[in-house]
């Protein structure tokens, strides 16, 4: 099962994060993120907050709308997207139980992952604390991305094998591919790294934290990239000139 939570970060493309929800089967508002689902026309499935970001459309529409809906304190010693993570886990962990069926390698195109839309911003605290957060509870059958429908950021867990494109996006500009694709370990190595379709292919690599062997590469003309790991957590970062 897939599913959304949207964040009270940027949002710098909502159509692609219009299409990003038309994917999830639950969709989880986190305090000022219950506004961009207003603004996208999109209802929640659920809201969970100390509505300390939400402003007066937002809580007035939770007022007046019959909203599933979990209220924290505002002084709290863990953010509200912590907290509304751990929920979502909680449906996933049912999801499993019905559908045991857990992939033995890890890829974009499974039935269950996790979307953090609105995930990016100014606030750089909230950002790693998003990052973190994935990548303590990532799997290799749970990807997890992050994103404001520009940049996307996926965690993955080894082993992992699966084509690498823009979520529901992957036209190439007049001019050429424009995206760039980076790297980096999150565990201190990931091992038999492969990745192809690009500028400076990998092949049977070893990549350790800390060693920036995988930033800036590019997508070459016509091709969607490949990529494939045995063991380790990864950040893989599509990122725009």
């Amino acid at each position: 099962m897939w599913q959304a939570l949207v964040l009270s970060g940027d949002i710098k493309n909502p159509d692609r994060i219009r299409a990003l929800l038309s994917r999830a089967e639950l969709i989880w508002a986190s305090d000022g993120g219950l506004d961009h689902l207003l603004d996208l026309g999109i209802t929640a499935d659920y809201y969970l907050g100390d509505g300390d970001s939400l402003s007066d459309k937002g809580k007035d529409y939770l007022q007046n709308s019959r909203l599933t809906r979990e209220v924290f304190p505002v002084l709290k010693d863990e953010t509200d997207s912590a907290l509304t993570l751990r929920r979502m886990l909680q449906e996933d962990q049912k999801h499993q139980v019905e559908n045991s069926h857990a992939h033995a390698v890890g890829s974009l195109d499974g039935d269950s992952g996790l979307m953090f839309l609105a995930a990016l911003g100014a606030r750089v605290d909230h950002v790693l604390a998003n990052l973190d957060l994935a990548t303590r509870y990532v799997r290799k059958d749970f990807p997890i991305l992050l994103t404001d429908g520009e940049t996307f950021i996926w965690i993955l867990k080894g082993p992992f094998d699966s084509n690498i494109s823009i979520p529901l996006d992957i036209a190439d500009e007049p001019e050429g591919p424009r995206n760039y694709y980076t790297l980096l370990a999150q565990s201190d190595e990931v091992t038999d790294l492969n990745f192809s379709g690009v500028l400076w292919p990998l092949h049977r690599r070893k990549l350790f934290r800390g060693i920036n062997l995988g930033v800036s590469n590019r997508r070459l003309a016509g091709q969607v990239p490949h990529l494939s790991f045995d063991s380790g957590i990864l950040r893989l970062i599509i990122s725009r000139e």
